[in-house]
């Protein structure tokens, strides 16, 4: 940061600090999975035809498990066939982009002509792996 000092926006906006910005702060305990913040809850999964084209519509919600108002992580549906192989995979964010304690908000997604191999489906958080 001091060779470019315009980084610094970088660095804070990851939630590092400088030496000297940093003086006298604690160090960030360990990052809380996201499982243990939010549930992901009451997923219903329709099919609307609209002449030729077939929509899949994944409703449901997030519940904050948390005593604090959390920002939303974005949300990941996989469609899987057989195999177990993702053949569709995209992103999206829930109908907030905050959540308070003991709260619940819901999401909603759709997709046009999803893949005639798609078997099942999972809904979790982007930052997930597999």
């Amino acid at each position: 940061m001091e060779i470019w000092p315009p980084s610094k926006k970088l660095y804070r906006a990851l939630g590092m600090e400088d030496n000297a910005a940093g003086a006298g702060k604690e160090a960030p305990g360990p990052e809380i999975p996201l499982e243990e913040q939010f549930k992901i809850a009451d997923t219903k999964l329709s099919k609307v035809r609209n002449n030729r084209i077939v929509t899949l519509k994944v409703d449901g919600k997030i519940i904050n498990l948390t005593d604090r108002t959390l920002t939303l992580p974005l949300l990941k549906i996989s469609l899987r066939n057989d195999q177990g192989q993702i053949v569709r995979e995209w992103t999206f964010k829930a109908s907030a982009a905050t959540i308070s304690e003991d709260e619940d908000v819901t999401f909603s997604t759709s997709l046009p002509n999803p893949p005639d191999d798609a078997t099942s489906i999972r809904v979790t958080f982007a930052t997930n792996t597999p």
